[in-house]
């Protein structure tokens, strides 16, 4: 199917390195299974609208902060997944309170300006590509403050909690993806 897919985009002369483009495809591949695991599972559970919010505000930062990268992309998704599905767990079982949210928003801002983006051996970035990383996710963190801010105020608790839950994953990725390095 990969190679017939391609095969259509060079015939319609859309060119791609042929490396690129599987790249492309199998990170697509893992996430089509990610969402095919995860959306099932948490309309059963009832916790859809939780992961959703965490899957869509998650994202943006993962992307820009970098983190803890494994070796083989299966575990990856399983990580990913189990990561998502104990979500709406911690904002059942786990009460955040703003006074704890602000060490993981000091703890992050202190990472993101030292760490952030965290680099992988499989991908280099340029220094351009680190300055505009850097700042990229330095603005969401401050989006993101501002949303904790707002919704601690109007006590919206479901979007602070899962807000602050990714404050905490997205130190724990960081700090891991340090340790692992000098591991």
């Amino acid at each position: 199917m990969k190679n017939k897919i391609y095969n259509y985009l060079v015939n319609n002369n859309i060119y791609l390195e042929k490396d690129v483009f599987e790249y492309g495809f199998e990170y697509f591949l893992s996430y089509l299974v990610y969402l095919l695991i995860v959306i099932p599972i948490s309309i059963l559970t009832d916790s859809f609208i939780e992961i959703m919010l965490f899957i869509i505000l998650y994202i943006p930062i993962r992307k820009n902060i970098g983190g803890l990268h494994l070796k083989k992309r299966y575990h990856c998704l399983m990580l990913s997944i189990i990561i998502t599905l104990v979500v709406p767990i911690l904002t059942n079982y786990i009460f955040l309170n703003i006074y704890l949210l602000l060490i993981p928003i000091i703890l992050n801002t202190f990472l993101y300006i030292m760490f952030v983006p965290v680099d992988c051996k499989e991908k280099k970035l340029s220094q351009v590509e680190i300055k505009y990383y850097k700042i990229k996710s330095l603005i969401l963190h401050l989006i993101y403050f501002t949303l904790y801010t707002f919704t601690f105020l109007y006590n919206i608790d479901f979007v602070f909690q899962v807000l602050c839950i990714i404050e905490i994953i997205s130190s724990f990725s960081i700090i891991t993806s340090k340790i692992k390095v000098y591991i």
